[in-house]
């Protein structure tokens, strides 16, 4: 016979748990107090700071009035709404958890037997879901890793904007420059851009201005570029301007073309800014904070860390890798059932940009010169599937990451991938 215990931290610390449903407009609560014959409360308000903070202080003297030390305010994440809730029972003094989405919606099917959802009662699921102890961290970051949060917001979607601006100018483009015979990449480059910029990529501007003053227009704008490629480049505008569109057909693609480069230059600016500043508020933490994982040339730059770090928040926050793990969604899930034995899986659980980030921090060093190359290409050559083998990637740095934020280490690349019982016995 096997024995354990856990500890029910909830009644452990007598608070009134109260449980929200959150919306846009409207909260609806569920608590319920005594023994035997159950005392249960339920109402619905308005989600605006007035009518929060007033029945907050209701409800913290109604938890006093029936013996409990203090209250405990419960929600599930719904994309913000719920922040104003959390962060004003902060303020005033009470606890605050997370439940998880995916927990509500299957003790659902228990509570009533019903797969439909309602704000009416789905307060109730979430207080039963909390009873059991099944919680969320609700943490407040400090105003730097908050600022670095909403900065990754911003980056990812200024990258997001950028890609889309590339496409429509590449489809635009093909439109209006119909033979060119340079590469989509071609455009992005020095030579691209002052192409873009002083003809907005008409071959129709690029005639009529003759090939002398187009060879020292471009030869003025992009330093060192070759005579072959403005030779090409004005061969393919010659052949492309004999496509006749119409004049005002042209007219139009023009100024598309020279709107979304613009755009494009508009975004590519402020994801620059942003970049600054996030890697300005990371030296800031690391003036302030030994705690903080220092940047490693070659292996991991000022601004992944910040953008990492602004997803993480402290990490000394985490016990052990494995909470940051999990908190990033990198732990393995197990699938096994008697005789059946599934894969082991990443469960995708946790922050997904902090996921993004990593996938995006690796990319680098998996190329098979590179610090993480021969640990990433081992695999692949193993039969593992190249999105697998970059996880376990990812989940190897955050590890490196976790390591270097412990104060008095130092990055080693001989000791990645060797044991500490091991390294100790060889020194």
């Amino acid at each position: 016979m096997k024995l354990s215990y856990k500890i029910d931290n909830v009644k452990q610390n007598n608070l009134l748990n109260i449980a929200f449903d959150v919306s846009k407009d409207d909260l609806h609560l569920y608590t319920q107090t005594g023994s035997g014959t159950i005392e249960c409360v339920s109402e619905c308000f308005a989600n605006n700071l007035k009518a929060i903070k007033d029945k907050l202080i209701s409800y913290e003297s109604f938890a006093q009035q029936k013996g409990f030390s203090g209250t405990h305010i419960i929600c599930e994440p719904t994309g913000g709404y719920e922040e104003k809730l959390l962060l004003l029972a902060r303020q005033l003094g009470l606890h605050t958890s997370y439940v998880s989405g995916e927990a509500v919606h299957k003790y659902k099917i228990i509570e009533d037997n019903s797969a439909s959802k309602s704000d009416i009662r789905d307060p109730r699921v979430i207080f039963f879901v909390a009873q059991y102890g099944k919680l969320l961290k609700h943490r407040i970051l400090p105003d730097e890793y908050e600022m670095l949060r909403h900065f990754n917001r911003m980056h990812e979607y200024e990258t997001r904007q950028l890609v889309s601006c590339k496409n429509m100018l590449h489809r635009e483009l093909r439109r209006l420059f119909c033979d060119l015979s340079f590469n989509n990449a071609f455009l992005f480059g020095s030579s691209g851009r002052a192409l873009l910029k002083k003809y907005h990529g008409n071959p129709y501007k690029i005639v009529r201005a003759g090939k002398t003053r187009f060879n020292q227009t471009m030869k003025k704008n992009v330093r060192g570029i070759r005579d072959e490629t403005i030779e090409q480049l004005y061969s393919d505008a010659s052949c492309s301007s004999k496509l006749y569109q119409g004049m005002e057909v042209i007219e139009i693609l023009d100024w598309r073309v020279a709107g979304l480069y613009k755009m494009f230059e508009g975004h590519e600016q402020a994801r620059k800014e942003i970049k600054q500043r996030m890697s300005d508020i990371y030296q800031r933490l690391l003036d302030n904070d030994e705690a903080v994982p220092k940047p490693v040339k070659g292996f991991v730059s000022q601004v992944n860390l910040a953008r990492i770090i602004g997803e993480t928040g402290p990490l000394g926050d985490f016990d052990h890798q494995r909470k940051l793990k999990r908190f990033g969604g990198l732990n393995l899930r197990e699938r096994s059932s008697g005789q059946y034995k599934g894969k082991n899986k990443v469960a995708k659980k946790g922050r997904i940009r902090l996921r993004l980030i990593l996938g995006q921090s690796i990319f680098h060093l998996i190329k098979r010169d590179r610090i993480l190359g021969e640990y990433y290409h081992g695999f692949k050559e193993r039969g593992m599937p190249g999105t697998k083998a970059m996880s376990v990637v990812a989940r190897k740095l955050i590890e490196i990451l976790f390591a270097l934020s412990r104060p008095g280490t130092i990055f080693d690349e001989s000791r990645l991938f060797v044991c500490e019982s091991c390294y100790k016995s060889a020194a």
